[in-house]
């Protein structure tokens, strides 16, 4: 099992989502916001920026994903959007959206080629529903 299922099936479970340590590998971390404290991602500052990679109609499909691509420090977020239930991937959360889009191009080649987007997060809170709130970024 790779570092990122390891870490999604802990999400899932814990409701904890972003590890404090980037992990040298991920460069694409390295401009990455993390709070102070272990916060939850709905009472995150809006103004920040989210790296969206994919979403999709089942957690399988975001493991199947992230087991796949190897990433670290993933955020799984479920929305409504549309009458539907999704699952958002997120790689990050970014103070400046030029620091998301420089993260973006960090990704590995194959990923990008899967049209990862940046999003402002307020935007993405707004799809969160309230039984979800216990979705958390940790803290350094």
């Amino acid at each position: 099992m790779s570092n990122s299922l390891n870490f999604l099936a802990f999400a899932w479970l814990l409701a904890t989502a972003i590890t404090a340590a980037a992990h040298p590998e991920a460069d694409y971390l390295a401009d990455a916001f993390h709070p102070q404290k272990s916060t939850p991602v709905h009472e995150l500052p809006g103004e920040l920026f989210a790296l969206q990679l994919i979403a999709v109609s089942s957690r399988e499909q975001i493991e199947n994903y992230a087991e796949q691509h190897d990433l670290y420090d993933l955020v799984a977020v479920p929305i409504q959007q549309h009458g539907k239930r999704l699952y958002v991937l997120i790689a990050g959360f970014y103070q400046h959206e030029q620091d998301a889009r420089r993260a973006l191009e960090l990704l590995p080649q194959e990923v990008r080629t899967q049209s990862p987007w940046v999003r402002q997060l307020a935007g993405l809170q707004a799809l969160m529903s309230s039984n979800d709130a216990d979705i958390y970024a940790a803290s350094d």
